[in-house]
């Protein structure tokens, strides 16, 4: 049967209160592959459900060890740092988890809730980050605006390892393979079971002519995704060269028995009582997770640069094969300091728009629910308006934020870009 099916009945098994059955099916699928992503992730989840939440993060640290921008595994690690009062670690998850996708609201409004209760009135000031606005400039295509700026804060120590996942992909991006191969091999040696960074280590060696380099580490993803569902939203479509994604979806191997009463259990959708009794605080995560989930889950992605010249494809290959690795850098994770209070907004010039909650609220729902309809003239005469609310208003910050998600839901991505920049200004201006 179809691997994807197989996990599928672990998440019906877990969302049917079959806590044991879901927690067999996962580890099934553990002995077959110890790296396989999505098990090791269900196996988190399964721990987080039943109260155990030791062992759920120990699934889940390894689940993210392998891809550290998975912004669902980062909020159930969220939950399980919450459940045992971690409230610190808690907020720098929370904060990794909105910096690979702004646009998940849940995970801001779960931001503002732990930082209100730690900080007060202000605790929802430092929510857009340098590392955030890095990321909006990557999955906006502005690449070498990202690149430098992911740099920075990498040469700073600043911030988690993941953001040299986010500059090897940018490297990538911009068709740097020199770059992207020297920071791959980098993060490798650090996290040998990283996805991405051994995807993309494929993709290049394979474009420089290195196939038995390249195939070693395409099967090693092999190990960890055998559905290669990121290869498919990173490579090009046809696959890195002479190296093509295999078209059907992996399949699983399990005893006849095991998989009848598997189906056994799903087709009597009953819910038997739980064995024990979970804390409030770690209640319902996967509502929470569902409610993360953005209507639109695929990825921005920015095709890469065309290939090199033949020539130049044999002097990187040269290159590659003598060049020395580089240190790695040690793990640091990012931590803000809270904001001073919020000075009152200037008041604004004769004639301007004052601020008005009530005509915010609904000139944003209005520009969410017709944005991608409107012409020019009428998407620029709404945006004028918002944005002249927005300089008046108390909190910038918010505002502008606010205002830059709903661009980027309605494909408005320069307009989401400065959007996000005033709101970056209006944080440094506090600090």
């Amino acid at each position: 049967m179809k691997l994807q099916d197989f996990l599928q009945w672990g998440e019906q098994a877990l969302a049917l209160r079959h806590v044991e059955l879901a927690e067999e099916i996962a580890r099934y699928l553990l002995q077959q592959s110890p790296n396989n992503l999505g098990a090791r992730t269900l196996l988190g989840r399964v721990h987080l459900e039943s109260g155990r939440f030791e062992q759920a993060e120990e699934h889940l640290v390894q689940a993210l060890d392998i891809d550290p921008e998975n912004p669902v595994a980062l909020t159930m690690f969220a939950e399980v740092l919450e459940a045992q009062g971690r409230e610190e670690e808690t907020l720098a998850v929370l904060r990794r988890a909105f910096e690979c996708d702004p646009t998940r609201t849940a995970v801001k409004q779960r931001m503002v809730a732990l930082q209100s209760g730690r900080d007060g009135a202000h605790g929802s000031e430092t929510l857009l980050t340098r590392l955030g606005l890095a990321r909006i400039h990557l999955r906006s295509g502005l690449l070498e605006h990202a690149i430098g700026e992911l740099r920075q804060l990498l040469e700073a120590r600043a911030v988690h390892w993941s953001a040299q996942v986010a500059l090897m992909e940018a490297h990538w991006l911009n068709g740097d393979r020199q770059a992207t191969v020297r920071l791959a091999d980098e993060i490798v040696r650090a996290h040998p079971n990283c996805l991405k960074a051994i995807l993309l280590s494929a993709d290049v060696r394979a474009h420089m002519g290195l196939m038995d380099q390249a195939r070693q580490f395409f099967e090693r993803a092999r190990q960890v995704d055998p559905d290669f569902a990121l290869a498919r939203a990173l490579y090009p479509a046809n696959g890195p060269s002479r190296l093509p994604i295999p078209s059907d979806d992996a399949e699983i191997e399990a005893p006849l028995d095991f998989l009848q009463r598997i189906e056994a259990a799903l087709a009597a959708k009953e819910e038997p009582e739980p064995t024990e009794e979970r804390p409030r605080a770690a209640a319902q995560p996967r509502e929470r997770a569902a409610q993360d989930a953005p209507e639109d889950a695929q990825r921005i992605l920015v095709t890469p640069a065309p290939s090199a010249e033949p020539e130049a494809a044999e002097a990187e290959t040269a290159e590659l094969k003598t060049a020395e690795p580089e240190a790695t850098e040690p793990e640091t994770i990012e931590t803000a300091a809270p904001d001073s209070p919020v000075a009152p907004a200037a008041k604004p010039a004769a004639g301007a728009d004052v601020w008005d909650t009530e005509a915010w609220d609904a000139l944003l729902l209005s520009l969410e629910r017709e944005g991608g309809q409107l012409d020019e003239a009428a998407l620029d005469a709404m945006a004028q308006r918002l944005e002249t609310l927005a300089d008046s208003a108390q909190n910038t910050l918010q505002t502008w934020q606010q205002l830059g998600d709903v661009y980027q839901r309605i494909g408005q991505t320069e307009r989401a870009m400065r959007a996000y920049m005033r709101a970056l200004d209006s944080s440094s201006a506090r600090q």
